[in-house]
């Protein structure tokens, strides 16, 4: 039996691995004089062509017997590890109880393959799983410990222990509110993976396992795919033929390319039966047709109707939002779904917590679409008998074309409500209620015009562009924009929604493909600019992958490096700085050369100097410094001068920029610094002279006048200690400058940096009620922070304690301002811990230490200082860190 399985199984790796047109050919040559061999391949190979098929069952009938006498003996040894007992056995291998025997003792899951079924196909399936699970590390995804290679040359791969029950039974006494709250937890490690570039595929209840103590553990990689692999031989094999059915989506089914949205597919199943006990698909039975009947044409039942009619309370909980939550995810259309397991998370997020969906339910209008679009043959019989039984042709004809006209100007309505009243209307003072009126009435027009769009594809792109520019004006970093954030999101998901209708693919022509990419960019700088790295990602990532490295046109070239760049973001927001200087490196790289192909293009002159910025502040923050400043420096010294008696706009503009950005490096107060004042104050003074003088030009250049504002509060910072009154007085002016350029919904945050920077002037003179009053406020607006939490969020609290500090030393309280200033180094040890590969919490752990060190004397002082000292050491050591190193090490000898 064992030669049988052996041929078998190598006959049709290799069957795969051919042409389809020259399979049949191929096989009849591999198996000669052998019939039965090849009507058994043959077989296979048809039902795996249909999409879903039998081939795992099919084999296993054919290998029971001899894959029984194969399990290793208990008490055998695989490397360090013992065997205790056999746990289960799949189609690949068996997974073992073990424990490890050697320094310690530690309970194991050991997965092993079969003897005899290591094929090719067999061992690179199980080496693929042994390298997802190594980039796996979150606590709701077993994890990898060890691997390798049995006596008999097995590879084997070495997992926590889980003991656990399945999902479905360890939640059975939950409310459904438990069952949200646990499933938002194996959300976040689907979502993991998929920042991991890593596709599950074959999630369900039995593959998440809840410990004793609550804890959900995600299991059983051994079909999942990374996102940057996409062979032909991977979609065919793994997706179609190893899947569980109740929980598979349709592009799984039907043998498609299979990404994050089929496991987002999956999870919806998953959810289903969590809380309806019913799985949605109530398969008959297992057959090809009824899959796929099941799985692909049929509308799935809402959650609701399938309560059992003796749980009427059960019923009346998940009508409505949980129903429109579950079908979201259900959608047979994969464009349809969420965007991400994070977006998945967040509605969930948005039910626990009573707020508004951003999402609605289907309408009758669009279930009938639906219907129409899968039944074309059958729907377009009854249209064709129901004309011919019509009559009044010429009237309708004529009714037609007036609603093709008033179509028309509704459309053109839209566009001039959208691109033409709010720019004219935005730099009017005063003017955030009514923008905010024009929004609203856009998104109404552009709603009614997406209900009827069909599948006019220059429609449906000129729709998802207006949804994008709402999404921009509603909420665009660094503009004065609306500060609403969450109406933003939904717009810009309506405009992906609308681009998968057409639907826009990496295959599709350029310009489609441009506009999708700009459109997620946007939306990726929104989420970065809200702390929100986890839903940055997946935009980043989709906009790389629509903007292909082949691509040779121009311009998407460059969106290629815009994208690069805003993932070089991300990974910065995450403290992945190696990761991030890389690609900031490689974005620089890319973009120098298309600078010096094509010099005619301001455009993309006009990225080189942002992606300088970026990298050489990544560089700051991976304690480089003295690269960063020269990098500054150069390019400041390759601008074109500033004409300040007859200014061009853009050449000043330029240089203003970039003088504030080398300032930064010289003594920006929020980051690590070269602790030069005086050089960044004349860096500073310079760029203002330059936007005041621009300004003037043109009152509603509303962006000179937002770089002025920022620029006053900058050169306060570096001015506060030599000069707290006039940095009092730049406070003010920034303050007034940018109440006046952003709506009320953004500035508090700039409110909150006002005050926790007037509260040192306020010190240095003596106006310690006031600076108490400002700090007071600080300290709520942080607790109130929807972003409270994230590592920038932790950095700026650390800033505002040893402000705090100082002010309780002022009032007399130095114990209180020492145990504020503990609390300081606790929290920068944190960080320390959790974002190795930023100077930023070291930057800020010396500063407590260091004003620690200023209200302490004698051997109390050298040890803060030598505490500070220690702390840079301990970071891989530049030119800068050092330097600082040693300025701790020569005070605290004094």
């Amino acid at each position: 039996m064992s030669d049988r399985w052996g041929r078998l199984s190598d006959i049709l790796d290799g069957a795969l691995a051919q042409p389809e047109a020259a399979r049949d050919k191929w096989l009849r040559a591999e198996c000669g004089s052998d019939q039965a061999l090849y009507f058994e391949i043959s077989q296979l190979l048809a039902s795996e062509s249909a999409g879903f098929t039998g081939i795992s069952g099919s084999v296993s009938n054919a290998r029971t017997d001899f894959l029984s006498t194969n399990v290793v003996e208990e008490g055998s040894r695989l490397g360090p590890y013992k065997i205790v007992r056999l746990l289960g056995q799949g189609g690949m291998g068996a997974v073992y109880e073990g424990i490890r025997q050697d320094n310690f003792e530690k309970r194991v899951a050991i997965k092993l393959i079969r003897f005899g079924l290591d094929t090719e196909f067999t061992r690179k399936r199980f080496e693929q799983e042994r390298q997802i699970l190594a980039r796996l590390d979150h606590p709701n995804i077993a994890r990898l410990l060890d691997g390798g290679d049995s006596a008999q040359g097995l590879p084997y791969l070495v997992m926590d222990f889980v003991e656990g029950k399945d999902l479905v039974q360890a939640t059975a006494d939950f409310t459904i509110r438990q069952k949200l709250t646990l499933f938002q937890e194996i959300l976040s490690a689907v979502a993991y993976a998929h920042r991991n570039l890593v596709v599950h595929r074959d999630l369900k209840p039995s593959n998440i396992l809840v410990t004793e103590t609550g804890e959900p553990k995600l299991l059983d990689f051994g079909i999942s795919k990374l996102i940057e692999e996409d062979t032909d031989a991977t979609r065919t094999l793994t997706s179609a033929t190893m899947m569980t059915p109740d929980y598979a989506s349709p592009e799984q089914v039907r043998g498609e390319t299979v990404g994050i949205a089929s496991d987002v597919y999956s999870l919806g199943a998953i959810l289903y039966e969590l809380l309806t006990g019913a799985r949605p698909h109530q398969l008959t039975s297992y057959s090809t047709a009824d899959v796929f009947l099941a799985i692909c044409e049929k509308e799935t039942i809402p959650p609701s109707s399938s309560v059992s009619t003796t749980d009427p309370e059960r019923k009346r909980q998940i009508e409505g939002d949980l129903d429109t939550i579950i079908l979201k995810a259900l959608q047979k259309d994969p464009a349809a779904r969420y965007i991400s397991a994070d977006a998945f998370r967040t509605e969930i997020e948005r039910y626990l917590d009573g707020r508004p969906l951003t999402i609605r339910p289907a309408s009758a209008f669009e279930r009938g679409w639906k219907f129409v679009k899968r039944h074309r043959l059958a729907v377009s019989a009854a249209v064709a008998l129901a004309a011919s039984l019509i009559g009044g042709i010429t009237v309708s004809m004529m009714q037609a074309r007036r609603a093709e006209r008033r179509f028309a100007q509704v459309r053109e309505l839209a566009n001039t409500f959208l691109f033409q009243f709010y720019d004219q209307v935005t730099p009017l003072s005063g003017s955030t209620a009514v923008r905010a009126s024009i929004v609203e009435t856009a998104r109404k027009y552009l709603d009614n015009l997406a209900s009827e769009a069909g599948s006019d594809k220059a429609l449906l792109l000129e729709l998802a562009q207006a949804y994008q520019r709402l999404g921009i004006v509603q909420a665009a970093p660094g503009r004065a924009s609306l500060g609403q954030t969450d109406g933003a999101r939904r717009n810009f998901e309506r405009a992906m929604e609308l681009y998968g209708r057409v639907p826009v693919k990496p295959e599709s022509p350029a310009a489609w493909r441009q506009k999708m990419a700009l459109g997620l960019l946007s939306w990726c700088e929104v989420e970065y600019i809200a702390n929100r790295a986890d839903a940055a990602e997946p935009l980043a990532n989709r906009a790389l992958a629509l903007m292909r490295e082949d691509d040779t046109d121009v311009q998407s070239r460059l969106i290629r490096t815009i994208a690069q760049r805003h993932l070089a973001e991300v990974r910065l927001l995450q403290g992945r700085i190696p990761e991030s200087l890389a690609l900031f490196d490689k974005t620089l790289q890319e973009q120098t050369a298309l600078a010096a192909a094509e010099p005619v293009r301001k455009d993309i002159a006009l990225e080189l100097p942002v992606t300088t910025d970026r990298l050489a502040r990544t560089l700051v923050r991976s304690g480089d410094l003295d690269r960063a400043i020269a990098g500054f420096l150069e390019m400041v010294k390759q601008t074109e001068p500033c004409n300040m008696t007859e200014p061009d706009r853009m050449k000043c503009r330029n240089l203003a920029i970039r003088l504030s950005w080398t300032a930064d490096v010289y003594g920006a107060l929020d980051r690590p610094n070269l602790n030069e004042p005086e050089k960044a104050a004349a860096l500073y003074e310079q760029s203002i002279k330059i936007f005041e003088r621009l300004t003037p030009q043109d009152k509603q250049d509303r962006q000179t006048l937002f770089d002025l504002a920022g620029r006053y509060g900058k050169l306060g910072d570096v001015v506060w200690k030599s000069d707290p009154k006039r940095a009092l007085d730049l406070y003010e002016r920034a303050l007034k400058t940018a109440e006046a350029l952003v709506s009320k919904e953004t500035i508090s945050a700039i409110r909150a940096a006002y005050l926790k920077s007037i509260s040192r002037p306020l010190l240095a003179l003596n106006r310690n009620a006031e600076a108490r009053r400002a700090l007071v406020e600080v300290m709520k607006m942080e607790q109130a922070d929807a972003q409270k939490g994230s590592y920038a969020e932790n950095i700026g609290e650390i800033e505002t304690q040893l402000v705090w500090a100082q002010l309780l030393k002022k009032e007399g309280k130095p114990v209180e301002a020492e145990r504020m200033l503990q609390t300081g180094i606790e929290s920068a040890e944190k960080l320390k811990v959790s974002h190795k590969s930023d100077l930023t919490a070291i930057y800020f752990l010396s500063q407590c230490y260091r004003e620690l060190a200023g209200m302490t004397v004698g051997e109390e002082r050298r040890k803060a200082l030598r505490a500070s000292a220690a702390a840079w050491h301990a970071w891989p050591a530049t030119s800068f860190t050092t330097r600082e190193e040693q300025r701790d090490k020569a005070a605290a000898e004094q």
